[in-house]
């Protein structure tokens, strides 16, 4: 069974390529292809890194969704509301007026922010250019501490005449590839410090990933275990069978936070989502398309009792760290490193250094607020609604 590992990025070149790196490591047995959709609204580099990638392998396929495309489906898509009298009419003025913001460039400085958008548009169009009977669904700063075969077999195991719809895991362990002697005695000290109590969160918010070790290699990072006192290698061949125990104790035990069904995260047959009718596009708003498809998915084709055990977990990534009193600290000027590691420094949004834009004025409207509306105004259980 082929696997279409299916991926949207924007703004994150290098944990795709951690990512890919990682998947072809630790697949060798399986017959995957990756299928990136490159949302190029960001000035970061990623077009060249994903070339590379290509090269590199020859499984991997970008498809790239240019920036005025995302102009041209926020156009469609007000012209949507407007007609069907979707939305207050206040409010869609405001999506208007900002959209016309974004249109001039004036809405946001894009060195520092970017236009959240949803991922429906971008998912469509990989699963579009894959072929694999077997569709994961997946952001790009993702780490995926399963191997391929195994989702294959449960897969084949719990599917129904060719359909099935699953929500992996998600574990909030840490990736890190901060300097190792460095991990070893942060991880020995935390270890020794804290006691075990059911529900407690054993990690250190000293460990994030380090932008400044750039560009990333794979046998840089590491995944710290302090439960048991342990750094795992990203690198080695025998990583995913450490962390299918890893995930199992940590989440049978309850002694680090996890997430059952992760948001964004999907496994699928290619009839389920043909069954289903693809990523909903009705709706600007990043989280929408994601939550449609998990009703869907949840209600309509496995039922809602279904769940993936805990080994078929990923462990999110994130962006890199820059700030100095986390970790081991900095003893040289920020800036100038970054200058010196990324070409398209002061181009683009750099790591806990922006906050995302959006359609709708965050000061008048809460995230709660617009998901409410949008629960009123559209239809979660309604057929997928596509822009084109």
């Amino acid at each position: 069974m082929l696997v279409s590992v299916c991926v949207c990025a924007i703004n994150a070149r290098w944990e795709v390529k951690t990512f890919v790196e990682s998947l072809h490591r630790h697949n060798s047995d399986t017959h995957f292809e990756v299928v990136i959709t490159l949302d190029d609204r960001v000035e970061d580099g990623s077009r060249e890194e994903f070339a590379k990638l290509q090269q590199r392998f020859s499984n991997v396929k970008v498809v790239m969704h240019y920036a005025h495309e995302s102009t041209e489906y926020l156009s469609r898509l007000l012209d949507y509301y407007d007609e069907n009298k979707l939305f207050p009419e206040e409010l869609r003025r405001m999506f208007r007026e900002r959209f016309d913001q974004y249109k001039a460039g004036t809405l946001y400085d894009p060195a520092d922010k970017f236009l959240w958008l949803s991922s429906g548009p971008l998912y469509n169009k990989a699963i579009k250019a894959s072929k694999g009977d077997l569709i994961i669904v997946t952001p790009g700063d993702f780490l995926y501490l399963f191997r391929l075969k195994d989702v294959v077999h449960f897969v084949e195991q719990h599917q129904k005449d060719g359909v099935y719809y699953g929500k992996p895991n998600a574990v909030w362990a840490r990736l890190t590839n901060y300097d190792v002697d460095w991990l070893k005695q942060h991880v020995q000290e935390v270890h020794d410090g804290k006691q075990h109590r059911p529900g407690y969160r054993w990690d250190s918010e000293e460990v994030a990933i380090d932008y400044l070790r750039y560009p990333p290699k794979l046998s840089d990072f590491y995944v710290p275990d302090f439960r048991n006192n342990k750094l795992y290698p990203v690198d080695e061949p025998d990583f995913c069978l450490k962390m299918h125990e890893f995930c199992r104790q940590h989440i049978d035990e309850n002694i680090i936070q996890h997430i059952r069904g992760f948001h964004g995260f999907h496994f699928m047959t290619r009839a389920a989502y043909e069954k289903i009718g693809g990523f909903t596009e009705e709706y600007f708003g990043r989280a929408w398309a994601d939550d449609k498809m998990t009703y869907h998915g949840t209600h309509y084709i496995n039922g809602r009792g279904n769940r993936l055990p805990p080994h078929l977990s990923v462990l999110w990534t994130g962006q890199g760290e820059v700030i100095p009193e986390r970790g081991p600290g900095y003893s040289f000027d920020i800036e100038a490193r970054l200058k010196e590691i990324d070409e398209y420094y002061g181009k683009h949004p750099l790591p806990h250094r922006w906050n995302n834009v959006y359609l709708y004025d965050t000061s008048l409207y809460s995230h709660v607020q617009m998901s409410q509306l949008a629960l009123r105004h559209l239809s979660i259980s309604g057929k997928p609604v596509l822009s084109n």
